[in-house]
This record gives C-alpha cells, sequence and structure tokens, in this order.
C-alpha cells in the first residue's frame, strides 16, 4: 500500500474527529443558553430595603447565589399571582435546591402593601419563608423601580397599580442575566435557575 491512501485516511480522520468535537461544542453551547432576554451580565443595581418581617435585605447579602428578583403588589388581580404561582413550581420542581435560590419582589404599591399583606400573599401562594417581599415608602421603592426600568403607575380602578411585569434572573456574582417577561413557564424558570447554581 502507498504512502498516499494511508496519508489521506489520517486527514479523513482527523476532519471527523474535528467536526464531532465541533458538532459536540456547539450542542454545549445551546444547552447552556438561558431562556429569557440576554441582559449581557450588567452588573446589577444595589437594593437594600426591608422586608415583611421587618429584616434589612440588602441584594448583595445573596452574593455566591443566583437571585431571582421581581416586582408585585398585593392586591393584583393577574400578573402578580401568577408570577408567585409560576416561581412556587419552579422551586418545588428544583426541589431541595430550591433553598440555594435568593427570592426578592419589590413592592409596587407603597400605599397598600406593608407586612400584613406581603406576609398573606406569600403564604397563599406557597412562599412563605422563602420570598423576601421588599417594602418602603415611595421615597425608598422609586428608585429601585427606576434603576431596573419599571414603570408603575396607578390604574383606572381603586388600589390598582400598572406596572412592568418582569422576573430578573441575577447570577452568584451579583450581574444581570436574563428577563423573563410575563408569561413565562415554570419548567424554563427552573431550568434557568439549574443552570445559574451550577456555574
Amino acid at each position: 500500500m502507498g504512502r498516499l491512501p494511508l496519508i489521506l485516511g489520517a486527514v479523513a480522520i482527523v476532519a471527523m474527529v474535528v467536526a464531532l468535537a465541533s458538532a459536540f461544542m456547539l450542542y454545549r453551547a445551546r444547552g447552556s443558553a438561558l431562556v429569557g432576554t440576554n441582559l449581557d451580565s450588567t452588573p446589577a443595581p444595589p437594593i437594600q430595603l426591608v422586608d415583611q418581617q421587618g429584616q434589612q435585605v440588602s441584594l448583595a447579602q445573596f452574593r455566591g447565589r443566583p437571585v431571582l428578583l421581581t416586582f408585585l403588589y398585593t392586591q393584583c388581580p393577574d400578573a402578580c399571582p401568577l408570577i408567585a404561582d409560576q416561581v412556587h413550581i419552579a422551586l418545588n420542581n428544583l426541589g431541595t435546591k430550591g433553598s440555594e435560590i435568593g427570592l426578592l419582589a419589590v413592592s409596587t404599591d407603597p400605599v397598600h402593601d406593608n407586612p400584613g399583606t406581603a406576609t398573606e400573599f406569600n403564604r397563599v401562594h406557597g412562599l412563605d419563608g422563602q420570598l423576601h417581599y421588599l417594602l418602603g415608602a415611595p421615597s425608598q421603592l422609586e428608585p429601585v423601580w427606576k434603576s431596573y426600568y419599571i414603570g408603575v403607575s396607578p390604574g383606572d380602578n381603586v388600589g390598582e397599580v400598572l406596572h412592568s411585569e418582569a422576573v430578573f434572573l441575577i447570577d452568584k456574582k451579583g450581574n444581570e442575566r436574563v428577563l423573563l417577561g410575563v408569561p413565562f413557564s415554570a419548567s424554563d424558570l427552573a431550568s434557568d435557575l439549574e443552570k445559574l447554581m451550577s456555574e
């Protein structure tokens, strides 16, 4: 047998290995992608507020674990309960890993949200003991809304608040990774959180 067929055979094997390696890397890249709008790992603006238990809570204290951040109000008839219920389902899907997630909700209704209504909201949606529902006066909440581009305004009905519906996922380093709009699926949320935990 001449050298040319041997060389051609070796080249073919090398080309096949390179192709398989490239396909595997592409598969891994696609499999590791987070669902939602990519936020380019922008540092998350700081938050320091009081939760429903009267405890001072800061975003920085959760460094080292992923954080889910959303904006809610306790009298909301539609989107806020939906967000809370999907978060609850996602945490159940994660099992014991769910306790590794920092859960923060910033009030968009400083007039009606208070420790009592926030505690009841968490209880009704299965998030008691998990979700820090952050409260405050308008002067304390408005800078947080602004830093996360959350629009808040009174609705047409009494007690109604119109606000941006958003769920931010923040990684262990305190960087914004993705934004989930409403509606979103609990399975996508659980998948994103699991990926952030494994980084």
